[in-house]
């Protein structure tokens, strides 16, 4: 019975790691590849989803001043999206290290393309109703940034003070 315990607990997470995987590539590609929010809000959670109506909004194809254009999509369009690693927090919460790859029209790294940015990051993924979804909402009017610069020069003016 031991032997059928683990089996399934193995099956379940391996399972788990390719649907967060799927989700995290589709989700990605959506938002960095193809400029596709609408589509990206398919594999977002519903704080996401809010976030992305705002980007929608922000980067319509009816604005002429559109930062998203035929040209930015097809320097992006031969683009990899490989997952790095899959950190599960806990049962509902996952962290995933991706790095996207640009690649020229003869399928080689161009790296002039992200220039300074290396194309790593990390992606918060969650199980929603049986389903793992990506979770990038947009912070809450109360967080501040600078909340921590705040409090530094708080304590530096009580340390010079002393």
């Amino acid at each position: 019975s031991l032997a059928v315990v683990s089996f399934v607990m193995m099956t379940a997470c391996n399972s788990d790691k390719k649907q967060i995987e799927s989700v995290a590539v589709d989700y990605l590609r959506a938002i960095n590849i193809d400029c596709d929010f609408n589509k990206a809000k398919e594999f977002a959670t519903p704080e996401t989803q809010e976030l992305l109506s705002l980007l929608n909004q922000l980067f319509s194809p009816t604005d002429s001043s559109s930062v998203i254009d035929a040209a930015f999509k097809e320097k992006f369009a031969n683009s990899n999206i490989d997952i790095i690693a899959i950190d599960m927090e806990n049962d509902s919460t996952a962290n995933v290290e991706y790095k996207i790859s640009v690649l020229d029209k003869d399928g080689n790294i161009d790296t002039e393309t992200l220039k300074e940015e290396d194309g790593h990051g990390i992606l918060l993924v969650k199980k929603v109703d049986s389903k793992w979804l990506a979770h990038q909402p947009k912070e809450s009017p109360e967080e501040d940034p600078f909340d921590d610069f705040s409090e530094m020069e708080e304590e530096e003016e009580i340390t010079d003070s002393i």
